[in-house]
């Protein structure tokens, strides 16, 4: 059960980065700008290459 509920909040975490990555590109922020507040924000919770797909994805 407590594996289930970490999957699930990593999941909803990963979704969240992705809507703020897509903000961010509308509001005309480079891809570097981007990737350093991703950095700072998210650096703790994922790798620079997950960082790095969640910009391409978006």
């Amino acid at each position: 059960m407590i594996k289930g509920r970490e999957e699930g909040k990593e999941e909803g975490l990963k979704r969240g980065v992705k809507i703020l990555v897509s903000s961010l590109k509308r509001a005309g922020n480079t891809k570097q700008e981007i990737m350093n507040l991703l950095e700072q924000n998210y650096g703790s919770d994922f790798t620079d290459e997950q960082l790095e797909n969640f910009l391409k994805e978006s």
